[in-house]
């Protein structure tokens, strides 16, 4: 993943824009399902990821909200 990120000395701020934008398309290339870590809420690439995953459709796995589920 990170080799196709061609420009690794770029400002903080583009550098992050560009690897959600990796991630995005990844997202959007046949995955189904993803699982969300603990704590993910406080990562803002994981929350980019779960909103994109919620904007296309995908089963999302969070184990905070499996654990409440199950009570």
């Amino acid at each position: 993943v990170w080799k196709k990120l061609e420009e690794p000395h770029l400002p903080s701020t583009e550098r992050s824009l560009r690897i959600k934008e990796l991630f995005r398309a990844r997202l959007k290339g046949g995955i189904t399902d993803i699982y969300m870590m603990n704590g993910w809420e406080e990562a803002p690439g994981a929350v980019d990821e779960n909103e994109t995953a919620k904007t296309i459709g995908l089963i999302i796995h969070d184990p905070e909200t499996e654990i409440q589920n199950k009570k």
